[in-house]
């Protein structure tokens, strides 16, 4: 953790003097992306969770607000989780996240084909169990499966954290889309977690790791 500190105090120093320097006032820039992310609890959420590690899916947009500076960037960022399933012959329980947050980003030194940034962010965490019924490859088959969420437990509460990355430009100059590659810290406070077995266990903090990969597709147009 010292060290990701360490990293975001770095990238914070660096876009600040980003920031002053002259950028391209002669485009509007907006950035669409859609990836894949891995989700890693810490300390007292990993430990009464069980949760050792999930997957999703990452999805957002930002753009440029500012008519003379490209430098900074607003937008939403929204991604599913998924923690597993416990399950049995005829029921099965599966744990989600999802998140939905507000970001300020702003970019960071460039090298090359390399461009950095962070990402100021503030939103929610959406905890969500439902149970259902565990159908089989025969009920689908003789139309007989039932989809009906039969229990179900929602835990939401504030989040906020910071995110650093960097994205590829690609060598071709015409081209509008590039890799990106980013890690966000989600910090946020105590909370009631509901287990996939419908059990209460008092969470001290829920904080994430989150590594994603993403593809960026960017649509520029001149500034009026």
């Amino acid at each position: 953790m010292k060290i990701y500190k360490s990293l975001l105090f770095f990238m914070l120093i660096s876009t600040l003097n980003v920031c002053a320097q002259k950028s391209d006032s002669t485009i509007f820039k907006r950035e669409f992306w859609m990836g894949f992310q891995t989700i890693s609890p810490l300390g007292d959420f990993a430990k009464k969770s069980e949760i050792t590690l999930g997957v999703g899916i990452d999805l957002g947009f930002s753009f440029t607000p500012f008519k003379k500076n490209d430098n900074i960037q607003t937008g939403i960022d929204f991604s599913i989780g998924y923690f597993g399933m416990v399950k049995d012959s005829l029921f099965k329980t599966n744990n989600n996240l999802y998140t939905i947050n507000l970001i300020t980003r702003v970019k960071g030194p460039s090298q090359g084909r390399i461009m950095t940034y962070m990402d100021v962010l503030i939103g929610t965490k959406v905890f969500i169990i439902a149970t259902h019924y565990n159908n089989n490859l025969f009920n689908f088959l003789n139309e007989n499966a039932d989809y009906s969420t039969l229990k179900s437990r929602t835990s939401s509460l504030f989040s906020y954290g910071l995110g650093v990355g960097f994205k590829i430009i690609p060598k071709n100059k015409n081209s509008d889309g590039m890799f990106d590659f980013r890690c966000l810290f989600l910090k946020s406070g105590p909370m009631i977690y509901d287990t996939p077995y419908y059990t209460e266990k008092w969470v001290n903090h829920t904080n994430l790791i989150m590594p994603q990969i993403s593809y960026t597709q960017v649509i520029s147009r001149k500034k009026k």
